[in-house]
């Protein structure tokens, strides 16, 4: 994939100050794209800073239709040719979206029911847009772990959680759009990224801001295994998909290989304790971090080759590359992450 075709053409992000929507954004601006972000008022800027002087700035939120009205027409008056919209943003934590399921099927759905809506209403000529599917929406496929094969695009749909129901909603929004009205948007189904900047929350910087702090950490299930990516290799899959992408594909973007979380977690304190930011660090399991019920996921593995096949598209960082990162920016930047 030529990555140098971004450079010049209008990209809008959505979730830009997100986890991975700041580092995309990041990335569009090395690629010398003309990057425009929607934030909400109380966005924080603070991972963007350091790209902030080259982006356009749209205040609104995707659950209010007029402001998304309002920043794409402006792009159209621009005269823009064909941009590209990348669509992250999103209530993206799974737990949460049991605490306040109707801000995530407000902000996931209608949020994405909205930018739909407003692309066909001002009739926006658009050469790309990805949706930001995610892992979730497979739920639970013991027959395909045993079989000894992975997920891909053609598996099952099962989600068990609100927010795995909010993304395969959103995702099939945007396919009924793509059939009805032409609009060509590609759906990029994510694996579990990691990385800096990545909210406290989520079991990578769970473990990590922890293990700074305290020589016994406390985490939920660590039986489930999980398929990890680092977050600019995730990143790069969004731009592939949108330049090679084919409107109406779903692409899964993985590492394409599977840990369970107890293992993930020996990893990320070994590399800690090898870069000397803690001695001896002990696991206690806290039932509060579990997911409620039976909605744990078990197992998520991807098959990424039809994103391979089509763009060229490719990991970069090992796991172990990618934790190196990740632990030391979590070092260094104490203050950040805990605000």
């Amino acid at each position: 994939m030529d990555y140098e075709l971004m450079r010049g053409r209008t990209v809008l992000v959505t979730g830009a100050t997100g986890f991975i929507g700041s580092h995309l954004t990041e990335i569009l601006t090395e690629l010398g794209a003309d990057t425009r972000i929607l934030i909400r008022q109380t966005s924080n800027m603070q991972y963007l800073q350091g790209c902030i002087d080259k982006l356009t700035i749209y205040k609104g939120d995707v659950t209010d239709r007029g402001s998304l009205t309002k920043a794409l027409k402006d792009i159209k008056m621009t005269g823009s040719n064909e941009p590209i919209i990348f669509h992250l943003a999103a209530q993206a934590h799974v737990k949460e979206s049991w605490t306040i399921p109707h801000v995530s099927i407000q902000t996931n759905v209608v949020g994405t029911l909205n930018l739909l809506e407003a692309i066909k209403d001002i009739d926006l000529k658009i050469y790309k847009m990805t949706f930001a599917g995610s892992s979730e929406e497979y739920g639970n496929q013991p027959q395909i772990e045993q079989a000894g094969n992975a997920l891909n695009e053609l598996s099952p749909i099962a989600p068990i959680s609100p927010y795995g129901v909010t993304k395969v909603s959103a995702d099939f929004l945007c396919q009924n759009y793509v059939d009805a009205y032409g609009i060509p948007i590609s759906i990029v189904r994510m694996f579990n990224n990691f990385g800096p900047r990545q909210r406290l929350g989520f079991i990578t910087p769970t473990i990590i801001s922890q293990a700074l702090s305290n020589p016994i950490i406390k985490l939920g299930d660590l039986r489930p295994r999980r398929d990890f990516l680092y977050v600019r290799d995730g990143a790069y899959g969004h731009i592939a998909t949108a330049l090679g992408g084919i409107a109406g594909d779903v692409y899964c973007i993985g590492f394409g290989k599977t840990i369970s979380m107890a293992d993930w977690a020996d990893k990320i304190i070994k590399i800690g304790q090898k870069n000397q930011l803690w001695e001896k660090v002990d696991i206690t399991l806290d039932t509060e971090r579990f997911r409620p019920g039976n909605s744990e996921l078990r197992w998520l593995k991807v098959d990424n080759s039809k994103l391979t096949r089509t763009t060229g598209w490719h990991t970069k960082y090992s796991w172990d590359e990618g934790l190196e990162l990740t632990v030391k920016w979590f070092e260094k930047n104490r203050m950040l992450w805990r605000q």
